[in-house]
C-alpha cells in the first residue's frame, strides 16, 4: 500500500489523483484514451470513484490447517 511510502491518506489520495489526471491526458498510439484502476484499496475506493475508470476489490481466501477457508483482508 501506499502508505508506507506517503505517509498519510489523504497524500494517497492526492497522489493517486495527479496521476489518473496525468494518465487521462494521454492517448495511446491508435488514439485511445489511456484509462487508470485501482486493486485492493477498498479503504480509498469512496474517495477516487469520481477520478478512476475501473477499481478491483479482491477478497481473498486464507486456508487453514484442516482445509478450511478463512475470509482475510
Amino acid at each position: 500500500m501506499l502508505t508506507d511510502w506517503l505517509g498519510h491518506h489523504k497524500d494517497e489520495i492526492v497522489f493517486v489523483k495527479d496521476v489518473t489526471d496525468h494518465a487521462h491526458s494521454l492517448t495511446t498510439a491508435c488514439g485511445y484514451a489511456l484509462l487508470i484502476g485501482q486493486s485492493n484499496a477498498p479503504d480509498l475506493a469512496e474517495n477516487l470513484s469520481s477520478c478512476l475508470d475501473l477499481a478491483v476489490l479482491e477478497n481473498c481466501r486464507e486456508l487453514s490447517a484442516g482445509g478450511s477457508g478463512v475470509w482475510v483482508s
